[in-house]
C-alpha cells in the first residue's frame, strides 16, 4: 500500500515542499497522522507570553522576579526560534537530495529534521522551566507541581478530538464561581483530577522519550500504511485513556460538590465534552418561551410545566443512551476515517460506514417533535404563533393555526435554512450532526 503523501509536491519548493509533503492528508485525517507524528508542534513554540502570565498569577511573583522571568521567556523564545530556522536550514542542505525519483529516500530526508528537532525542542523547553524554578521562594515551589500541570494540560488537552477528550474540568468549575468553602471542600478532589488526567496526556503525548511520534514518523517515511496504522490505533487507544479520565472525574467531583450544585456542573460539564448530544435542543427552548407567555391561565402554565417535565425525563433517557452510542463509536470512526483514506491512496474501493448515532439522532428528532405538538394542542393559535420558530413545529393539518403565523399564512418572511426545512408530516427535525 502507497503511503498518504504527496511525493511530486516535493518539487515545488525545499521548505514548503517538505513540510507540505508531511502534512499533504485532506481533513481529519492529515490531523490524525500529523498530528500523532508531532509534525505542527514541530513548527511552533511550546510556551507562550501567556503562560508566562499563568506562571505570575498563580505563584504571585514581585516585581523583581516578573522581570527575570519575563527575560527567561525572551531567551527560550529565541532559542525555538533558531531551532526551528535551523531546521529549515536542514531542508536547504538537502535541495540536491530532493531531486530523485526515489520517494521513500526523498520521505526519510524530510521526516528526519522533525525527528531530530523534537527532543532537542523539548529540552529547550525543560530547561526553561527549570530556570523559572530558580528565581522562586520555598514557598512558591511547593505551589510549582500544580503550575507545571496547568501549563502542560492547557498546551496539550486542546489537541484531544474525541468526544470528551478535551474537556477541562477546571474551566468548568471555575465558570461556577464557587465561594471559598466549596472550592476548599472540592480542592483534594480536583488535585487528584489534575495528577490523573497529567498522566494520562503525558501517555497520549509519549512524553520524555516521543516514542510514539517517532514511530509515526518511521512509518511515513517508509511509506509503510500498516505500521502508520498501528501507531495511529495505539495513539487512539491513549486518547480514550483521556477521555475517560475526564468522564470519570465528572463523577468524582459531582460527588464532592454539595447537592445542590451536582446537577448544574454535570451539565455544563456533558455539554462541553458532548455538545451535540446536550446541547439545550429546539424544543427545550421551545417549553421555556412558552412559560413567559403573559395571560395564561393557571391550569394552562401547570400544563405546560408538567409536559415539559415529562419531555426533559425523555430526554435525559436518550441522552444518555446518544452519549454511550457516540463515545463508542468516535474511536471507531477515527480508525476507520484513516483506514479508508488509506484504501483511497492505493486505489481500493471504500464502502460506506454505518453510523450507530445517526439512528439515535434521529429517534430524539421524533420525541421532539411528538411533544412540540402536545405542547401545540395546549396554547391557542395566537399565543402559539409567539413562539419564536413555531412555524417549525405547526401540524400541516391545522388551519387556525398556520393562519396565526405569518411563514404558514402565505406573508413574506426571510427563507429558511433548507436544514431545517419541515418534514412531511408538517414538523422540522431538532438539530444534530449529519
Amino acid at each position: 500500500m502507497t503511503c498518504a503523501f504527496d511525493i511530486r509536491s516535493m518539487k515545488r519548493g525545499v521548505i514548503a515542499a517538505a513540510i507540505g509533503a508531511a502534512m499533504s492528508i485532506s481533513g481529519g485525517v492529515r490531523a490524525q497522522f500529523g498530528e500523532a507524528a508531532g509534525i505542527a508542534e514541530a513548527m511552533q513554540s511550546d510556551y507562550f507570553k501567556r503562560d508566562v502570565t499563568v506562571i505570575a498569577q498563580e505563584l504571585k511573583l514581585d516585581s523583581t522576579q516578573r522581570v527575570i522571568v519575563d527575560a527567561l521567556f525572551e531567551d527560550y523564545t529565541a532559542s525555538i526560534d533558531q531551532g526551528i530556522e535551523k531546521m529549515k536550514g536542514r531542508f536547504e542542505e538537502m535541495r540536491d537530495q530532493f531531486q530523485t525519483d526515489d520517494h521513500r529516500r526523498v520521505l526519510r530526508l524530510v521526516m528526519q529534521p522533525f525527528k531530530e528537532w523534537a527532543p532537542e525542542k523539548t529540552k529547550i523547553g525543560e530547561q526553561f522551566l527549570e530556570n523559572v524554578k530558580v528565581v522562586l521562594t520555598d514557598e512558591q515551589i511547593e505551589l510549582w507541581p500544580a503550575v507545571e500541570r496547568r501549563l502542560y494540560r492547557e498546551r496539550k488537552l486542546k489537541k484531544g478530538s474525541l468526544s470528551g477528550e478535551n474537556l477541562d474540568l477546571f474551566i468548568v468549575i471555575r465558570e461556577m464561581h464557587l465561594d471559598e468553602a466549596t472550592s476548599a471542600r472540592i480542592e483534594p478532589t480536583m488535585t487528584a483530577y489534575s495528577m490523573a488526567l497529567d498522566e494520562a496526556l503525558k501517555q497520549r503525548e509519549g512524553a520524555g522519550n516521543n516514542a510514539l511520534q517517532n514511530d509515526m514518523i518511521d512509518s511515513i517515511s517508509e511509506q509503510d500504511s500498516k505500521k502508520s496504522m498501528d501507531v495511529l490505533k495505539r495513539h487512539i487507544t491513549l486518547q480514550v485513556a483521556v477521555r475517560d479520565v475526564n468522564e470519570r472525574y465528572i463523577g468524582e467531583i459531582e460527588a464532592a460538590l454539595p447537592e445542590e450544585l451536582r446537577a448544574s456542573f454535570r451539565q455544563a460539564a456533558l455539554s462541553r465534552a458532548f455538545p451535540a448530544v446536550y446541547r439545550e435542543t429546539p424544543v427545550a427552548r421551545l417549553f421555556d418561551k412558552a412559560k413567559e407567555l403573559e395571560g395564561l391561565e393557571a391550569a394552562t402554565l401547570s400544563s405546560i410545566a408538567e409536559t415539559e417535565t415529562l419531555y426533559l425525563n425523555e430526554l435525559a433517557q436518550m441522552n444518555r443512551r446518544l452519549q454511550q452510542a457516540v463515545r463508542e463509536h468516535d474511536p471507531v470512526e477515527a480508525a476507520a476515517r484513516a483506514e479508508d483514506f488509506n484504501k483511497r491512496m492505493s486505489g481500493e474501493a471504500v464502502e460506506p460506514k454505518a453510523n450507530p448515532t445517526r439512528e439515535l439522532f434521529g429517534e430524539r428528532d421524533e420525541l421532539g417533535q411528538r411533544y412540540a405538538k402536545q405542547l401545540q394542542s395546549l396554547l391557542t393559535a395566537e399565543q402559539f404563533a409567539q413562539l419564536p420558530g413555531s412555524a417549525r413545529w405547526v401540524s400541516s393539518g391545522s388551519e387556525a393555526q398556520r393562519a396565526a403565523v405569518p411563514e404558514m399564512s402565505g406573508a413574506k418572511v426571510k427563507p429558511r435554512d433548507p436544514a431545517s426545512k419541515p418534514s412531511s408530516t408538517g414538523t422540522a427535525p431538532e438539530e444534530h450532526p449529519d
